[in-house]
């Protein structure tokens, strides 16, 4: 009888741990996400203020491939800034690209 409430009582320390594990491991999981999603939008938008087409171009499918969450809001100071250098040929064509891409209205 010992021996079956010191098992009983190492299960549930055994599951709260693992509770509590399983908590942190989300908890990290959300931040790695919201940090992947601010630094892929700085970057786009970096490249947006740089002008280059090809990079950006590049940039964004690599986002999308990786299933990063990112919307047209996010990619529209991309493209705003590649207009505001002008480059508004080629913003024009990428926001309409969005669509085809699979990228969700904001």
């Amino acid at each position: 009888q010992q021996w079956g409430e010191v098992l009983r009582d190492f299960t549930m320390r055994t599951q709260a741990v693992s509770a509590q594990l399983d908590t942190w491991v989300g908890e990290m999981q959300a931040a790695r996400v919201a940090q992947t999603h601010y630094s892929w939008a700085a970057y786009l938008q970096a490249l947006g203020n740089l002008g280059d087409e090809q990079t950006l171009w590049e940039a964004i499918q690599t986002a999308l491939s990786d299933g990063v969450a990112l919307d047209r809001h996010n990619f529209s100071h991309a493209i705003r800034s590649l207009a505001h250098n002008g480059r508004s040929d080629f913003a024009h064509e990428l926001w309409q690209q969005m669509g085809a891409l699979g990228v969700p209205s904001d």
